[in-house]
C-alpha cells in the first residue's frame, strides 16, 4: 500500500514549507510509504520552486504537476485523482487530498488510512464529527459552512455525512476506478469548491461507503485571504440537484456493464487528429484504461502544431 497525498495549490509559497515539514514528519510514523503530488494550479508566486527545493522532493517522495494557467480547485483535484490512478500499481492505495493552505494538518492521515482500510470508500477529516474542531474560523465562514450542509440536504443531500465540504479526504483506489469508468469525463461536472460535495453525491451513487473522523481545523494558521471563488462555488451548489439526478441514473444504467474493464487485446481504436498535440497523450492514456490491450492508430492531418508525440 502507497499514500498519495494530493495538494492542490494556487499562490501557497508561504505556506507549502510548513505543511510539507509536517507531511515528512507525519511520513515517518506511517505503516505505508507516503508521495506527495502537488498540482500548482497556475501560481503566479513560486509554488512550484518552493515544492521542489523542500527536502521531500530530494528523497523522490514529491512531484508538482503544472497547470499553465489557473483553473480552479475542481480542475486540480481532477489533475490530482488522474496523477493518482496513472501512478498507483496496487488497489490497495490511497489517496489523499488536503488543503495546501496548511490549516489541514498531516498528522490525521493515519486516521484516515486506517478508515479505509476497514473498509470505507470515503473517510472525511470532519470539523462536525463528535470531537472535531474549529480554530481561527470567524463567524461568516462558519455560517458558509453550516449553510452549504443546509443546502445540500434540501436538493442533493449526503447521506449520513456533515462534513460536505471539507477537502480533507481519503479515498480507495477502486471506488475513484469505478467512478471513472462510469461517469468518464462527467466525474467531475463543477467548477468550484463544490467539487468536494459532488464527489461525495456521485461515490454514494455508486454505493460508496463514506465514515467521518473528528479533526481540529487551524484556520488560525491561513496565510493570506481565501483564494476559494464564493460566486463559481454557490452557483456550483446549485447545479448539484441535477448532477445528483444524472449520477443515480447513470450509475444504474452503466455500472453493471463497466464494473470490469474487457479485454480489448484483438481492438484497434482509429483516431484522428489535427493540432491535438495538447490533447492526443490524455486520450491514448484514456483508450488504453478503458481498453486494455487495445492497439491504437493515430493518423494526423499534417499538424501544424507539434509534429508528433512518443507515448
Amino acid at each position: 500500500m502507497t499514500i498519495y497525498l494530493v495538494l492542490p495549490a494556487y499562490n501557497e509559497s508561504e505556506s507549502l514549507v510548513p505543511l510539507l515539514d509536517k507531511a515528512a514528519a507525519a511520513a515517518d510514523s506511517l505503516s505505508s510509504p507516503l508521495k506527495v503530488i502537488v498540482v500548482d494550479d497556475g501560481s503566479s508566486d513560486r509554488t512550484a520552486a518552493v515544492a521542489m527545493s523542500h527536502p521531500l522532493a530530494a528523497r523522490g517522495m514529491l512531484e508538482t504537476i503544472p497547470h499553465r494557467v489557473n483553473q480552479g480547485l475542481a480542475a486540480a483535484v481532477r489533475t490530482g485523482i488522474e496523477a493518482f490512478l496513472s501512478r498507483s500499481d496496487s488497489d490497495d492505495d490511497i489517496m489523499v487530498t488536503m488543503d495546501a493552505d496548511d490549516t489541514h494538518d498531516p498528522m490525521y492521515i493515519a486516521g484516515l488510512q486506517k478508515a479505509v482500510s476497514a473498509g470505507a470508500d470515503v473517510a472525511i477529516c470532519s470539523r462536525f464529527a463528535e470531537g472535531g474542531v474549529e480554530v481561527g474560523v470567524n463567524a461568516f465562514r462558519k455560517l458558509l459552512s453550516r449553510g452549504a450542509k443546509v443546502f445540500m440536504d434540501l436538493i442533493a443531500p449526503v447521506s449520513g455525512v456533515k462534513d460536505i465540504s471539507c477537502g480533507y479526504r481519503a479515498y480507495a483506489k477502486p471506488a475513484l476506478e469505478k467512478a471513472l469508468r462510469v461517469y468518464g469525463e462527467r466525474m467531475i461536472q463543477t467548477i468550484g469548491g463544490s467539487v468536494q460535495a459532488e464527489l461525495l453525491v456521485k461515490l454514494q451513487a455508486l454505493g460508496a461507503k463514506v465514515v467521518e473522523i473528528p479533526f481540529t481545523l487551524r484556520y488560525d494558521l491561513k496565510r493570506g485571504p481565501s483564494k476559494l471563488r464564493m460566486t463559481t462555488t454557490i452557483l456550483g451548489y446549485f447545479k448539484l440537484r441535477g448532477i445528483k439526478r444524472a449520477a443515480v441514473l447513470e450509475a444504474k444504467l452503466r455500472s453493471a456493464v463497466v464494473s470490469s474493464p474487457p479485454d480489448a487485446s484483438k481492438t484497434l481504436v482509429l483516431t484522428c487528429t489535427y493540432n491535438e498535440a495538447d490533447n492526443i497523450e490524455r486520450l491514448i492514456d484514456r483508450i488504453f484504461y478503458f481498453l486494455p490491450g487495445a492497439s491504437v492508430l493515430v493518423v494526423d492531418d499534417s499538424s501544424t502544431a507539434r509534429k508528433s508525440i512518443i507515448h
